[in-house]
């Protein structure tokens, strides 16, 4: 049974209330960072888990926040009084993980990117698309999935606002309904057993 992870890749003010909520929701556990310590009584200590726990076949939550202008990026914003804003490319943010998975000889897996713009694009070129096709580099198979619009969180839930002006809407006409899931094309889809689950999400496959 594929197991769910939950990761925030730099400290951030929203995410890891957020990371608590899909956590205490049930079924997720919370992937540290490598530097990370968190505080003896972090409400977040129960759900702890490493890259070592992670396995081919399973789904991995990537928390932070995109951007209106750009497909390119992801972002985190820092705790009081360190709130300066970490930014990675959806390159760094691939290589990053391809670098835990090729250490850990992790070959499948299925990522959500719980983030604002994530497929609020054409095809491959929305950011979702963008990190798939460089997840290929590593030796990686399996699917993200994104949300056009922006992504709202209150408090320990959350949920999708669907942006009716999003660039990904002819993209989700033109590809809905089809059963065939191609490199750079997209379907609705969903997460099940998440607060954002009846919302659209439009999923891209990793090229193979």
């Amino acid at each position: 049974m594929p197991s769910t992870y939950i990761w925030i890749p730099s400290k951030d003010k929203d995410f890891e209330w957020f990371a608590l909520g899909q956590c205490q929701g049930g079924g997720v556990r919370y992937l540290k960072r490598p530097t990370e310590t968190l505080a003896a009584r972090s409400p977040l200590k129960p759900y702890v888990a490493s890259w070592r726990d992670v396995k081919t076949n399973d789904h991995l939550m990537i928390g932070g926040h995109g951007f209106a202008a750009s497909s390119e990026k992801i972002g985190w914003i820092g705790t009081y009084p360190h709130s300066d804003v970490v930014t990675w490319t959806f390159e760094e943010l691939a290589r990053a993980i391809g670098g835990m998975t090729t250490t850990n000889g992790i070959g499948r897996l299925d990522f959500t990117l719980c983030m604002c713009w994530g497929a609020d694009a054409i095809l491959d070129k929305a950011f979702a698309g963008r990190f798939a096709s460089v997840l290929q580099k590593y030796s990686l198979v399996g699917t993200v999935t994104a949300f056009p619009g922006k992504m709202v969180i209150n408090g320990f839930s959350s949920k999708i606002v669907i942006n009716g002006t999003n660039r990904a809407t002819s993209a989700v006409n033109k590809y809905k309904g089809n059963p065939t899931l191609l490199p750079g094309q997209v379907e609705e889809g969903n997460v099940p057993g998440h607060d954002f689950a009846e919302n659209v999400a439009l999923k891209f496959a990793i090229p193979t």
